[in-house]
């Protein structure tokens, strides 16, 4: 397909969606019920050992109680609620996950495209709930599947984490991707500063707030993943109540990675980056509208994270076949333009031609017996 559009995947830009699974939002499990649902399947699967269909039951039961586990241990880990999480007893693999058109949560799966100017898919992939996990994989499928390592990788500000930015630096990608909506600067909200809009000074290893505060290094945590940064003037700020809730004042961590984030920043502020970041969206954005749109990729049909893959893999291809045509369709609309731009010309030199000769024969005799 890249050779026949005559294109490469050295300049690629990515993006992903939310596509809604194949189950029913309706009847969803929690903790407690997926519990039960594993002792049931457990006894009915004793009591009829040969019967391949309670097995069956028992197997997915089983996978289903695994990954539930997985997520609450997560949420856990993040600080997360996890009496409001379920899950689908029927397709696991689907994340309950807010919908992008409107009709609010539903398990679902985001599938994630690399795709270059031409818009050809270059390399997708499917993942329950992450866009930016697969970032690394389909960087190394995009090699292994064209033979040309990607030179330039073009993301919207979702993709700005520390798992983004490490890979293309260690694989001399360049990589353009905003940290906020404006290009250049940090993430900003209405609510309160962020900490894009606090200033790391890298010569006296401080930062300075939105107020004109210097944050100097509070403690080190144990780990030594980060270090904190605070400073005493917080308590009579007039901006105390737009920048923290926190009775001890504003407290910035700082993480390796952060520096990358600096450096980006840097680059975004440029005109050069500016003008070739604004081609992102006219080479990847397009393509979820025609696969929600022409192919009708609302909700995949399949269950399972690997019939999910296999599925929309065939919409890929189906799209990509298309480009050509695409192609080709452009090409005769622009030789019938300019078919009929000529034809039109060639129309208008012979009705001046006429009205020349007119006037020579008609016109110019006239004008001569009146001057005598």
């Amino acid at each position: 397909m890249l050779q026949k559009t005559q294109s490469s995947s050295s300049a690629v830009a990515g993006d992903g969606t939310v596509i809604e699974a194949a189950c029913s939002h309706d009847n969803l499990l929690k903790q407690e019920a997926v519990q039960e649902a594993l002792e049931a399947s457990i006894r009915a699967a004793e009591k009829a050992p040969d019967n391949k269909a309670a097995q069956k039951m028992l197997d997915l039961a089983t996978k289903t109680a695994g990954i539930m586990h997985e997520r609450m241990a997560k949420n856990r880990a993040k600080g997360r609620n996890v009496e409001t999480l379920r899950i689908s007893g029927h397709e696991p693999d689907a994340m309950m996950q807010k919908q992008k058109i409107g009709r609010g949560s539903a398990p679902s799966y985001k599938p994630s495209v690399l795709s270059n100017e031409q818009r050809i898919i270059t390399v997708f992939a499917v993942d329950p709930s992450s866009e930016t996990a697969v970032i690394p994989e389909m960087l190394a499928q995009s090699h292994r599947v064209s033979g040309d390592s990607v030179d330039e990788l073009l993301l919207d500000a979702g993709y700005c984490c520390a798992s983004i930015l490490k890979d293309p630096i260690e694989q001399e990608i360049s990589l353009l991707c905003p940290e906020g909506h404006v290009l250049g600067n940090g993430k900003h909200s209405k609510k309160k500063y962020t900490k894009g809009e606090f200033k790391y000074d890298e010569s006296t290893d401080t930062y300075t707030c939105p107020a004109g505060s210097l944050l100097t290094i509070a403690s080190v945590n144990k780990e030594g993943i980060y270090r904190r940064y605070g400073t005493k003037d917080c308590a009579g700020c007039l901006q105390h109540d737009k920048c923290t809730k926190a009775t001890a004042g504003r407290k910035i961590n700082r993480y390796p990675q952060d520096e990358h984030k600096e450096a980006l920043r840097l680059v975004m502020q440029q005109y050069q980056a500016k003008k070739r970041y604004s081609y992102r969206k006219a080479w990847v954005e397009p393509i979820f509208s025609m696969l929600r749109g022409n192919q009708q990729l609302n909700r995949f049909r399949r269950k399972g994270l690997e019939a999910v893959k296999l599925e929309f893999s065939l919409h890929v291809l189906a799209y990509n076949i298309g480009r050509p045509v695409a192609y080709i369709c452009f090409a005769m609309h622009t030789v019938k333009r300019l078919f009929r731009s000529s034809k039109q010309l060639l129309l208008e030199g012979i009705l001046k031609m006429y009205f020349l000769c007119l006037s020579e024969k008609i016109l110019i005799p006239v004008l001569s017996k009146l001057s005598m």
